[in-house]
């Protein structure tokens, strides 16, 4: 049996969860520390809407583009290279300069859309049938409670410390993710059957 077999379906559950609930704290940066856009960049309440949907319209043109382009890179790598993509967002939206700030927005959407359907490829190859609608809610629940995680850590550390250091300590979380998939490739992307334990 090859380590790839001994992993079974938890660590890479626990992995896709965590990836998938990082980039929805991305995601949704923008409308989380919306008062603090405002306040300290100076933005308008309508600029900041136009980021949200930046940030939507970017993962949008990424799914439009189908499960093509995920396939040609690999799923492992599709996730990496998203959160890659909204760290380098988050980075950006230090510049308080509008159009920056669009480019960032559609960034970090772009990066947020391989999160869902690259981790369920993941996951579909190491969810015991039995256990996949389990499995798959479990994973799904990463999207609201990365949104909870974020309202409440992000919003202190932009009024602590600055919106710039809110930006980072998200950019910096990304990388992170990022750092712990590394030695995990292989294990993440055997093609061995399901585990039924």
């Amino acid at each position: 049996m090859t380590s790839g077999d001994k992993i079974g379906w938890r660590l890479p559950l626990a992995i896709m969860f965590a990836t998938h609930a990082i980039s929805t704290i991305l995601l949704r940066l923008v409308p989380t520390l919306a008062p603090e856009f405002i306040r300290q960049f100076d933005l308008s309440e309508a600029f900041i809407g136009a980021l949200g949907s930046f940030a939507n319209i970017g993962s949008v043109v990424l799914i439009g583009l189908g499960t093509g382009a995920l396939r040609a890179m690999g799923s492992y790598r599709a996730i990496q290279y998203g959160l890659l993509a909204c760290a380098a967002g988050a980075f950006l939206l230090m510049i308080s300069t509008p159009w920056v700030a669009l480019a960032a927005s559609l960034m970090i959407g772009i990066g947020h859309a391989p999160a869902h359907p690259a981790g369920n490829d993941i996951l579909r190859r190491r969810a015991p049938e039995r256990y996949q609608t389990l499995i798959f809610s479990i994973k799904l629940a990463a999207v609201p409670l990365g949104g909870v995680i974020g309202g409440l850590i992000l919003p202190v550390i932009a009024q602590t410390f600055g919106l710039r250091a809110a930006l980072l300590a998200a950019a910096m979380l990304s990388l992170a993710a990022v750092a712990a998939m590394l030695p995990l490739k292989r294990r993440l992307t055997s093609e061995a059957p399901a585990q039924q334990n």
